[in-house]
């Protein structure tokens, strides 16, 4: 069976979805109510990959963002902290004490040298906060347990405009401090389990590709559709004229076994499982989110001529993440045939000649 078509042995999607939190919290502005949460009308970090996915005592991590919404200069910072979380509006580290910057690009290292010098002062920046240890970073503890223990790289992204005109140097400062504007500004925590052993490392899962009504769509192929000609909020009913069904295409390993089944009585091992985010910067989808059991989903091409960009971004629980982009331009007469097979009809799922 065909990776991107079957379900595999794994987390159910209600556990993914509720008990992960998606590797990535952010926060940002709220929307229009009424705008889907697929819709790009803004700055918005849809998702960090980290490479690999988790941290370790002897080698980097690098951290990249999917960063969509303003085609402008940006300014980032970058900051491990062991454990942060929400408040006042931002996120923030546990203790300024334990807040280690780590880089102001578009993309971050995270280093051993990052993390011991954080890690070292936790102990005593506990003890004076009369807080217990976490169980994987006490010292009197199994260090395996340390595989339980998931660390925090905090990390801000905005515009230059925004913050006047020049980045600020004073990462620590600047990360820490709320988005004044909240359109122009995403802060966020990406969460990394700390890896000590062989057998805990995994790796990200791999997008291969989409298909486009069962045609694989070239990244380099811009395919001309037609709105999408029911009411979206309808869907349920089944998908009418201009719907275009997408169907994600992913690697064979992108579901790596995790441990032994949940059920005492089954046997085998369990697997990772998929959660696929859909976005677009106009129209809307058949569903928000899919699942490597039922990955399908439709784009509901607006009224609105012109050009649309999309993003598929897959995570597997684990912290864990891949991502693609593809555009379609949305013309009230669009191509006959398939809108793929028309412009290169030897694709793979076109029709035989």
């Amino acid at each position: 069976m065909a990776p991107g078509q079957v379900r595999r042995a794994g987390t159910t999607p209600v556990a993914l979805a509720l008990g992960l939190t998606l590797g990535v919290s952010l926060i940002s502005a709220c929307g229009s109510s009424y705008d889907p949460p697929s819709l790009i009308n803004k700055l918005r970090v849809l998702a960090v990959r980290a490479e690999p996915p988790f941290l370790r005592p002897t080698g980097n991590t690098i951290l990249t963002p999917l960063v969509v919404g303003l085609d402008e200069p940006l300014c980032y910072a970058w900051a491990f902290c062991p454990f942060a979380w929400p408040k006042d509006g931002q996120y923030r580290c546990f203790d300024p004490r334990l807040l280690q910057p780590v880089g102001a690009g578009a993309s971050a290292t995270v280093t051993p040298a990052h993390m011991l010098a954080t890690l070292a002062k936790v102990p005593e920046v506990f003890a004076d906060l009369g807080v217990a240890l976490p169980k994987g970073l006490d010292p009197k503890r199994d260090p395996a347990e340390a595989q339980d223990v998931e660390l925090q790289v905090l990390f801000k992204v905005a515009t230059l405009q925004s913050v006047g005109g020049k980045c600020p140097s004073d990462i620590a400062t600047w990360i820490e401090a709320p988005c004044v504007d909240r359109e122009a500004c995403v802060a966020g925590v990406k969460r990394l389990a700390l890896v000590t052993t062989a057998e805990a490392a995994h790796t990200n899962p791999k997008l291969e590709g989409l298909r486009l009504d069962g045609v694989l769509w070239p990244d380099d192929l811009t395919p001309t559709v037609v709105p999408y000609r029911g009411d979206p909020d309808d869907t349920f009913l089944g998908l009418k004229e201009g719907a275009i069904r997408l169907l994600p295409v992913w690697s064979e390993d992108s579901l790596e076994p995790i441990g032994a089944r949940l059920d005492p009585g089954a046997s085998g091992v369990r697997n990772e499982s998929l959660l696929f985010s859909w976005f677009s910067t106009a129209g809307d989808y058949q569903k928000q989110r899919s699942f490597d059991d039922f990955p399908d989903n439709a784009l509901l091409p607006p009224e609105r001529a012109g050009p649309i960009r999309i993003w598929l971004v897959a995570r597997d629980g684990r912290n864990g993440v891949d991502w693609l982009s593809r555009e379609v331009d949305v013309q009230v007469k669009g191509s006959a045939g398939h809108p793929l097979c028309a412009r290169k009809p030897a694709l793979d799922g076109c029709p035989s000649p």
